[in-house]
């Protein structure tokens, strides 16, 4: 059976590497075709002879490429083909390293990547999970992830990234190339997919497999909307607030005056467009200025017309006085005001519809307002710039035949752009949580550390270079060591070993016997405290100082041993219990001589180590606020059972109020990680101050997710005043 599986999968292998030396050829004659033509369309010179350069570097690497493509999946395949490998290979995504920092280049060439990927699993879905449970019984049951999965899109997009990296290309050259490797790589994966589920089935692996399509995959974009049944509540909110409305307009007694002549609604959509014409002249500059309501002529109109002003005059006071927008986005908001109000007018639909493409827009431009536009410098990203851009295009495009396309259009274009910032978000703050995981981890291990070697040594007289050694270096190795293997492996123990070797190694050596057990032990000290030392980053000479200093205090001590009466100094040591220590020995050495005269009762005569209770204690964080007082245990606990993204209205006093997000804690040591709306790590803070923050009121929780539509919250403010207006009348 074993040997069955082992052929199966040499065979999907095969079939693997020919699809990707077909696809790779075609991509590499397609991309070196395009760059000679975007060549002999270049606009100057500089441009020309780079596109010439990158499509010179590409023929001359493409077998490079090519083969280096290949060895990473038959890396794959060999875990799969021999069980011996498994563990032995690393599949840690070069890009997507835990502590790594982003540059602006790289983030966009992993956002696309994440984007490309993405989208192949969710188009591939169905064929995917088929050839990934028919892996998996192929592979002993051991199910396949898209890190290791050889037909996994992710794998294949990382592996093609990683390949063009070495190229040294520029980021837009391997923008170019990633896009026409989605169009001529991933876009045709279906059809090894196909093949390789056939081949599969035809060998009577898992031929009745059925796909049940789940609903939550994580491979899916997060998106900023809810879930549907919250959209669909609130439009049928929005629906029925917009009846009342305009029930309680129609009731109330029209304004006319008999001297002012009737205007047709040709002729006040005629007066907004020149109005709007007039408005792109002021729609100039960084800095955006508020655009006043429009002024129309002093005429009569009739009820619909009347009601259509009414409500978007409504709708942009609503605006201005939102509180949780920014002046600037007001600013540009105001712009909108003459277009929306001629949209009224000629589509009677977008006050009554609330799945209209205008309200959509609307509603996603005061969206991205609320949560991406921030007084906070650190903050920074281009939806200002892109607001703008839409609603530039708004002012210049939208005439009285293309309402529909137009709005449709920018809604689409906006929403596709804040969902690039989402996954950009999205994925810094996922290297922010990994990053202060590490740190949280570092400073737990170097804390256990600490006090293992405070056991060790129990405050014992060592010579000075010994205490140097095992307090910084082999302190930074012992950490190393617990971090990347833990506690319970071989290592960590041998290293541990290492501080009772190296202790007993300087002790005074008073017999022939113990002499040769020294000089025996020596060179196998030397070898592990070289690679110990080595491995922490210490040259060569620094480890040759160490190396000598302890040769010269195991000397010495031996030396002068013979100089005193031995058993002076036993009598001495054994009296003196507060500077003793019972140490282990290391394997094959017998029992030291200085431990054999009589045991030491640690219960009772073992010295109380302060610093052994650092370990309990918190890692020391910087707050944001001075706190000297200490909240209930139930507030605490109740910090700590917040769900990851909850966000938290953050006011200091004589300080401009912050949102901030929860993104992660440590139940261990209470320490809380706060992020911004880019996924930026602002501050670590303890749960004890966000939890007296909360009961003080200085800190309020609050959901954006489950927010209200800003067209549903405007309808309920309108129909609150025309209620009161009417009782009040």
């Amino acid at each position: 059976m074993i040997n069955d599986s082992r052929q199966t999968l040499i065979e999907c292998h095969s079939r693997l590497r020919r699809f990707c030396q077909s696809q790779l050829s075609t991509l590499i004659n397609a991309a070196s075709e395009y760059l000679v033509q975007q060549a002999q369309q270049a606009d100057d010179n500089e441009t020309q002879q780079r596109y010439f350069e990158v499509q010179q570097v590409i023929d001359t690497q493409h077998k490079k490429l090519s083969a280096q493509f290949e060895r990473t999946l038959s890396t794959l395949f060999a875990v799969l083909i021999t069980p011996s490998a498994h563990g032995k290979t690393n599949n840690t995504d070069p890009h997507d390293s835990a502590l790594s920092l982003l540059g602006k280049d790289e983030m966009e060439l992993k956002v696309a990547l994440t984007s490309m990927s993405h989208r192949a699993e969710a188009d591939y879905a169905e064929a995917l999970f088929a050839l990934g449970q028919r892996l998996a019984l192929l592979n002993n049951g051991i199910k396949l992830t898209s890190e290791n999965n050889p037909f996994a899109p992710q794998v294949l997009c990382n592996n093609f990234m990683a390949c063009i990296d070495d190229l040294s290309l520029d980021l837009q050259s391997r923008l170019i190339l990633l896009k026409l490797f989605d169009r001529y790589f991933i876009k045709h994966l279906t059809n090894i997919y196909a093949e390789v589920n056939l081949f599969l089935v035809n060998h009577n692996v898992l031929p009745n497999l059925r796909y049940h399509h789940r609903s939550d995959r994580s491979i899916a974009p997060k998106r900023r909307k809810s879930d549907n049944a919250f959209i669909k509540e609130s439009e049928d909110r929005q629906s029925e607030l917009f009846d009342v409305m305009r029930s309680l307009l129609s009731a109330q007694p029209m304004q006319q005056n008999n001297q002012l002549p009737s205007i047709s609604v040709e002729r006040l959509i005629a007066e907004l467009s020149a109005l709007q014409s007039q408005q792109l002249m002021r729609f100039t500059g960084t800095s955006i200025i508020a655009e006043p309501a429009p002024a129309l002529a002093n005429t009569n109109t009739n009820t619909s017309q009347q009601q259509a002003i009414e409500c978007v005059g409504i709708l942009f006071e609503h605006i201005l006085n939102d509180d949780s927008l920014h002046d600037s986005v007001k600013s540009l908001l105001s712009h909108l005001h003459t277009p929306l109000l001629k949209l009224a007018l000629l589509d009677d639909t977008f006050l009554s519809n609330p799945k209209h493409d205008a309200r959509q827009l609307v509603n996603q431009l005061i969206n991205a307002g609320e949560y991406w536009l921030t007084d906070d410098i650190s903050t920074q990203n281009n939806i200002y710039q892109q607001m703008q851009r839409v609603i530039k295009k708004i002012i210049t495009d939208f005439d009285n035949d293309n309402s529909n396309e137009i709005f449709s259009h920018v809604s689409a274009e906006l929403n596709t752009y804040i969902e690039k910032i989402e996954r950009q978000a999205s994925i810094t703050e996922k290297r922010s949580i990994q990053a202060v995981k590490g740190k949280e981890a570092l400073a737990s291990g170097r804390q256990k550390v600490t006090a293992l070697i405070n056991e060790k040594i129990c405050n014992e007289p060592l010579p000075k270079p010994i205490l140097q050694l095992i307090n910084k270096p082999w302190n930074a190795f012992l950490a190393y060591t617990l971090l990347r293997y833990g506690d319970d492996s071989t290592q960590w123990q041998e290293a541990i070993n290492f501080i009772d070797e190296l202790l007993w190694y300087i002790e005074p050596k008073i017999n022939k016997e113990e002499i040769l057990q020294a000089k025996n032990l020596r060179s196998a000290l030397n070898e592990k405290l070289k690679y110990g030392l080595s491995s922490v980053g210490l040259d060569a000479n620094e480890i040759q100082q160490h190396l000598n200093s302890l040769d010269m205090c195991s000397k010495l001590a031996t030396e002068n041993i013979h100089d005193v009466d031995v058993n002076d100094i036993n009598k001495k040591n054994l009296l003196s219990n507060e500077q003793t220590i019972s140490k282990k020995r290391p394997p094959n050495v017998k029992e030291s001589h200085l431990q054999s005269e009589k045991k030491l009762d640690l219960k009772t005569h073992q010295p109380i180590n302060d610093r052994k209770q650092e370990n309990k204690q918190p890692i020391k964080t910087k707050p944001l606020a001075a706190i000297n007082e200490r909240a209930s245990d139930e507030s605490i606990a109740a910090v700590l059972s917040m769900d990851f993204g909850t966000w938290l209205d953050w006011q200091q006093k004589n300080m401009p109020s912050r949102r901030l997000k929860l993104t992660w804690y440590n139940q261990k040591t209470q320490n809380c990680m706060l992020s911004n709306s880019m996924g930026q790590q602002v501050a670590i803070v303890s749960a004890n101050e966000i939890a007296l923050g909360i009961n003080s009121g200085s800190i309020i929780m609050s959901d954006t997710q489950l927010k209200k539509p800003f067209f549903e919250r405007m309808l309920e403010t309108v129909v609150d005043r025309l209620r009161l207006k009417t009782q009040t009348a």
